[in-house]
């Protein structure tokens, strides 16, 4: 600083100065640590938290005090502020709000709202999509498949230049040893080192029903699409080249989903579970939504 032509920065002043509020004494005090008090009723709170003994728990006790009493002496001010506001919200979302909103305390009702919400022949709020018709639909089959779109073969002759490229990749597949998922996608490697636009694509499980097609999924899927990968034997099989309107395909079914028809009663635990994380998120936006309207809230420049 002897160096320097300008003046001492002045320290930083806390934005809002938070400290821990004095502890309570309820019950009979067992130990103190410069003065603070540690109590029958925490020691017994961590032997019960930790399954410890009480001298365990004591000796933690202690442990954790003459910790806090060095910070509270050694660190910057503005450092513990940040530290105990963070310390307070840890404890009343652990404490107070998780508990109260695991999966076992959502309503039968709200459920029941939901499970007729994903079954719906309608389109569905998107924090439902992953879920829609999930306990009642007809066979659903997942495919690979290499795809040259109609838009990429301008005329006959490229179309024909490109099925006869994807026949020959089909051919030297269906002759190796190994004809696997992971042989299938390899083999775009032919027409692609051919130059042909081939894309390799996984789609998602599809029906024969359009509905559970257009409302699962936001769209409509080739007829004649659908009907090649559900007249494949199984997982594992592989149809022919074969065209449609937007193009020429070569699938490989990866899985199929057999159909499912279970009503609410029988599904009512497995889908508390599947919705709890979900469930919990929704709740605490609307309790942060509710804490916005009781509390005065401003930001920088007067933002409310």
């Amino acid at each position: 600083m002897a160096c320097s032509s300008k003046e001492a920065p002045q320290p930083v002043v806390p934005i809002e100065d938070w400290t821990l509020p004095p502890p309570s004494v309820g019950s009979e005090v067992v130990a103190t640590v410069d003065g603070a008090p540690i109590t029958v009723a925490e020691v017994t709170s961590r032997a019960r938290a930790g399954s410890l003994t009480p001298e365990q728990a004591l000796e933690q006790a202690i442990t954790d005090q003459l910790v806090l009493t060095h910070a509270l002496a050694n660190q910057d001010p503005q450092v513990l502020s940040d530290s105990f506001k963070a310390a307070a919200v840890q404890h009343l979302i652990s404490k107070q709000f998780e508990p109260a909103n695991t999966p076992e305390n959502i309503p039968d009702d709200t459920l029941r709202s939901i499970y007729d919400e994903i079954q719906r022949r309608d389109h569905s709020p998107s924090q439902f999509g992953d879920k829609k018709f999930f306990f009642s639909h007809g066979q659903w089959r997942s495919v690979v498949q290499f795809v040259v779109q109609a838009s990429d073969m301008p005329d006959a002759e490229a179309v024909s230049t490109v099925e006869s490229m994807l026949r020959l990749t089909r051919d030297h597949f269906q002759l190796q040893s190994q004809t696997g998922q992971a042989e299938f996608r390899d083999s775009a490697w032919n027409p692609h080192h051919s130059f042909i636009p081939v894309r390799f694509e996984q789609l998602p499980p599809l029906s024969l029903d359009s509905d559970e097609n257009l409302y699962r999924l936001g769209g409509e899927f080739d007829v004649s699409f659908l009907d090649k990968i559900f007249a494949l034997a199984g997982v594992g099989s592989f149809t022919e080249v074969f065209s449609t309107r937007f193009g020429l395909h070569w699938a490989y079914l990866t899985s199929i989903i057999p159909e499912r028809h279970e009503s609410f009663e029988e599904v009512r635990e497995e889908l508390r579970n599947s919705i709890g994380d979900s469930h919990r998120a929704q709740r605490f936006e609307e309790w942060l939504f509710r804490l916005r309207r009781e509390h005065h809230v401003t930001a920088p420049g007067g933002r409310k």
